[in-house]
C-alpha cells in the first residue's frame, strides 16, 4: 500500500453542519433516522402479499394515502451505510461488513450500517488541511442546497454533541469539500436520476483509511487503492434496484424540514438556496451512482453549473448535464 489521494463520496439525506456548537473547527454530517411508521410497515407487507398472490401491481402501487391511517405520508425509510469494495477491508473491529447487492451488477460492494455512531474517519495529521481553513470558502466550494424556509431552529436531536436523532453522524476536522452533481443510470442505461446534489471529501492518506467511532469501540481499516467509499442515507430497495417506494410518501428532501421544529414540515419549500455552481461528480463507475459523462474531475469554473434546473451546454459546462437546486434526494448544509 502507498500513499495517495482519495475520495469519500456522500449520498443522500445527509446534513453538512459548518462549525457545530462545540466544535468550532469541523464538520458534522448528520443523517437523521428515516424509519417507516407502523402504518406504512403494515401497508407494505400487504402490497407484498398481494404481488406474491398475483395482485394487481397497478392497483398495489397505487394505496391511497388514507391507508397510511392519522400518520399520513411520510418519508421513505432510509438506511444509513458505508459502503466500499470487496476485498478492500484490512481489519475490522466491532462491525462485520456484509456484502451489498446494487442495481448495477459486477460492483463487488461490501457495507457496515450505521446505528447512530459517531464517526471520525482519520486523515493523518499533516497530510490534509485543516477543514476551518475552507469555512470562509464552503459558501462557494461546498455549496449545498438549503433549507429555505418554514423554520430557522433544529430539534434538539439533531444538535450537537448527543444528536440522538441521527442514524449516523461523521466528524470532519481536514480535507477538501466539495458539492458535485451525480447522475445515475439503469442497467440500460436510462438515467433515473440527473439533478442529484452529492458531496465529495477528497483526503489523503498514507495508505490506509481507519473508519472508527469516537468512543473507540468500533473501527475499520480499508485499502483506499480498492475502490472509491460512500457513505449513504438512501432507501435500501432504491440501491438494491431502482425501486420506487410501494406506498405513497412524502418527497425525501420533506426529511430536512422534520429535523426542525417547523410544526408542518410537509408544507416547507423545497430546498433552495443562492445561486451557487458546482462540478459534475468523478464516480467511477460501476457504482450506486454512476457519473455518465465526465470523469475529468476537473473543478475549474469552466466545468461548473449553475443550480438553476438549466440544461448546461458543452459551452458552458462541459457537456455535464441537468442541474436543479431541490433535488429531492440531495445532501444539505446548515447554516
Amino acid at each position: 500500500m502507498s500513499a495517495g489521494t482519495t475520495v469519500i463520496h456522500f449520498v443522500g439525506i445527509c446534513l453538512f453542519l459548518i462549525k457545530p456548537q462545540g466544535a468550532a473547527n469541523a464538520v458534522h454530517v448528520v443523517m437523521p433516522k428515516i424509519e417507516a411508521p407502523s402504518s406504512y410497515q403494515t401497508v407494505a407487507s400487504q402490497i407484498r402479499s398481494s404481488l406474491h398472490m398475483g395482485g394487481d401491481a397497478r392497483t398495489a402501487l397505487n394505496v391511497p394515502s388514507a391507508s397510511l391511517g392519522n400518520t399520513g405520508p411520510s418519508v421513505e425509510p432510509h438506511v444509513a451505510i458505508i459502503a466500499f469494495k470487496k476485498g478492500s477491508v484490512l481489519a475490522a473491529n466491532g462491525w462485520t461488513p456484509a456484502d451489498l447487492a446494487t442495481a448495477n451488477p459486477g460492483e463487488n460492494l461490501q457495507y457496515i450500517q450505521l446505528a447512530g455512531e459517531h464517526i471520525r474517519i482519520d486523515t493523518m495529521p499533516g497530510l490534509n488541511p485543516p477543514i476551518a481553513q475552507q469555512f470562509s470558502q464552503l459558501s462557494t466550494d461546498l455549496p449545498l442546497p438549503r433549507i429555505a424556509g418554514c423554520s430557522p431552529t433544529l430539534k434538539p436531536a439533531y444538535q450537537p454533541p448527543a444528536y440522538s436523532g441521527a442514524a449516523g453522524v461523521i466528524e470532519i476536522l481536514s480535507g477538501t469539500l466539495h458539492g458535485c452533481n451525480a447522475e445515475v443510470k439503469d442497467q440500460s442505461g436510462v438515467k433515473v436520476v440527473e439533478n442529484r446534489v452529492d458531496t465529495e471529501w477528497t483526503v489523503r492518506h498514507n495508505g490506509a483509511i481507519v473508519i472508527r467511532t469516537t468512543d473507540g469501540s468500533k473501527s475499520l481499516v480499508l485499502d483506499p487503492s480498492a475502490g472509491q467509499i460512500t457513505v449513504a442515507n438512501v432507501p435500501m430497495p432504491w440501491v438494491s434496484s431502482f425501486a420506487q417506494p410501494l406506498v405513497n410518501t412524502e418527497p425525501h428532501y420533506v426529511a430536512y424540514y422534520n429535523m426542525t421544529t417547523s410544526s408542518a414540515p410537509a408544507q416547507c419549500a423545497a430546498l433552495g438556496g443562492p445561486l451557487r455552481t458546482v462540478p459534475a461528480c468523478y464516480v467511477p463507475p460501476p457504482f450506486i451512482i454512476v457519473r455518465g459523462d465526465d470523469h475529468s474531475h476537473n473543478h475549474d469554473a469552466t466545468n461548473r453549473v449553475a443550480l438553476v434546473g438549466k440544461v448546461a451546454t458543452a459551452a458552458d459546462s462541459g457537456g455535464m448535464g441537468t442541474m436543479t437546486n431541490n433535488s429531492e434526494c440531495s445532501n444539505s448544509q446548515w447554516p
